[in-house]
């Protein structure tokens, strides 16, 4: 079955807290978001989440910010998928709607370091699509933007970043392609951000 035609968006997420209690930190984040309208199923190596855009997008955020509100370093793991052939969707409820509006504005400023890489899987002129969606995001005047290997990294508040991802992703599945987003963001690092270490 093709996701695609179903209009289900999906998401693999893993939370990785560099602290002792990491695992009630991570399961009281999975389990107080709020997951209505959505398949949630979690595991040793994550949480997929399946549902509309914006339910997808919203749950996502507020598991990273729950997890990230503490003080420390914490490393979240995020891919976003749509149209992926492969996959069979889960069991959602019925009413797949974005009318569900979750308060997410305590989290919105965490400040955050990002590496997304962007992957619009079958376009014929996949360089000039990735450009000019880079550029989308780079119209948000809250995001530092700069080049990394093999990705673009993205500085700035949660909730900024988020959401000017969510509006590209958006944009890039109109093509009816499978398109794919994977995210690593870091919160709280103890190195200089954005300087090499010398070992």
């Amino acid at each position: 079955m093709k996701c695609c035609s179903t209009g289900i968006y999906g998401a693999h997420l893993g939370v990785y807290p560099m602290q002792d209690k990491f695992a009630d930190l991570i399961l009281n984040a999975v389990k107080e978001s709020d997951r209505r309208n959505l398949a949630v199923l979690t595991d040793d190596m994550g949480t997929t989440i399946q549902g509309s855009r914006r339910r997808v997008f919203d749950y996502v955020t507020e598991i990273i910010g729950r997890a990230f509100e503490p003080e420390g370093h914490t490393v979240a793991n995020l891919l976003f998928s749509f149209g992926c052939e492969g996959d069979v969707p889960e069991t959602i409820p019925a009413d797949t709607t974005d009318e569900i509006i979750t308060d997410l504005s305590s989290v919105y400023d965490i400040p955050v370091s990002c590496l997304w890489s962007y992957y619009p899987l079958g376009a014929d002129t996949h360089l000039s699509v990735i450009e000019d969606t880079i550029a989308g995001v780079q119209s948000k005047n809250q995001l530092e933007i700069s080049r990394a290997h093999y990705c673009t990294r993205l500085d700035g508040p949660l909730g900024t970043l988020l959401t000017a991802l969510e509006e590209a992703f958006e944009t890039s599945v109109r093509g009816g392609i499978h398109t794919v987003f994977h995210l690593t963001l870091s919160k709280g690092s103890p190195s200089v951000p954005n300087k090499n270490i010398q070992l």
